[in-house]
């Protein structure tokens, strides 16, 4: 039987930034991170759901320094409005967030940021969205996950005045979604040109395979087809010269004979 390699590990939890702080009373990202650089065959390692308010200077220490932690960070802001945030006891406000945002771009090279927003919680104003709009358009996230409120029987959001309608909250992560369409679409486009090792998860015919770079974490975010003349290994790590654009999705061609 030949033996499987592990390539890419996704790191989540309900909040990862918090990994530790039920087991041994502290948070133990940073060991986790350590131990985990120390499996050869283990190439990347993405982190997803890292609370805003629990990463810390440690964290931070850790993901620019570990080589094999993928700059590529998913951090669900929810809001931007300080109003909104408060109402849903997230424990940081909108300077915090802009401040964090500019930090690890400043410490990590090259990296790539997704988030996830949500529109329409009670009591959220025509300004708090605005602010919201304004803090994606000015953050220029890579990519985006948006929903729409939706009230929980007995849960104390739902129990809150101001209840935003259906059709205002649907209009507004319309909004919100057509602004991020945009923005990544940018992203993407910037892209072409370069050179990035994919990791190959799919052959769709003879000269057609489906990967992802470390700039796409898999399922939420968009693929990168490669075309290529001879076979592609399954799981390998190829480098692609990336060369067009479609809808969220890069198209590349191989352009190293060898895996990486």
């Amino acid at each position: 039987m030949t033996q499987q390699q592990v390539r890419e590990l996704v790191v989540i939890a309900q909040d990862t930034a918090a990994y530790g702080t039920d087991i041994y009373g502290r948070k133990s990202l940073p060991d986790l991170l350590d131990g985990l650089q120390k499996i050869e065959e283990l190439q990347w390692i993405r982190l997803m759901y890292l609370h805003p308010a629990h990463m810390d200077d440690a964290i931070l220490d850790a993901i620019a320094s570990n080589k094999s932690v993928l700059p590529y960070l998913d951090i669900p802001v929810q809001h931007a409005s300080d109003r909104t945030l408060r109402a849903m006891n997230r424990k940081h406000d909108s300077t915090q967030l802009k401040g964090l945002l500019a930090e690890l771009r400043r410490r990590i090279e090259g990296l790539v940021l997704r988030t996830t927003v949500m529109t329409g919680f009670p009591g959220e104003s025509g300004d708090d969205f605005q602010r919201l709009y304004d803090f994606i358009a000015e953050s220029a996230f890579d990519w985006l996950g948006a929903f729409r409120y939706n009230p929980e029987e007995d849960t104390a959001a739902s129990l809150m005045p101001d209840q935003v309608p259906p059709e205002i909250s649907q209009e507004r992560l319309d909004l919100i979604m057509k602004l991020q369409n945009r923005i990544t679409r940018s992203k993407n486009i910037a892209r072409i040109g370069s050179q990035e090792p994919v990791l190959i998860t799919e052959k769709v015919s003879n000269h057609l395979y489906i990967g992802r770079g470390y700039y796409q974490a898999p399922e939420v975010d968009g693929i990168t087809m490669i075309k290529s003349t001879r076979a592609l290994p399954k799981g390998q790590l190829m480098r692609v010269e990336l060369k067009a654009v479609r809808n969220y999705d890069m198209i590349g061609e191989v352009a190293d004979e060898h895996p990486q």
